[in-house]
């Protein structure tokens, strides 16, 4: 992801350079929102529509290991 913004920067007024450190900073910032996104709100809602609603894990084609025990 910080690869494509530098990419879609260069040639406009707001062109960034892009060194090791802030090329870093930035994948940081993105990895750390992809993980809240995928952590705190994906996995809990997944396991809340498996459990409640029965036809979702054949919809997603989810066969193996539904029965959670939690």
């Amino acid at each position: 992801m910080p690869f494509i913004i530098y990419l879609t920067s260069l040639g406009t007024s707001e062109q960034i350079v892009l060194s090791a450190p802030l090329y870093f900073t930035m994948f940081g910032w993105v990895l750390l929102g992809e993980a809240i996104g995928i952590l705190a709100v994906g996995y809990p809602l997944f396991l809340i529509l498996v459990k409640r609603v029965p036809s979702f894990g054949k919809l997603i084609g989810a066969t193996r290991n539904i029965p959670f025990a939690y």
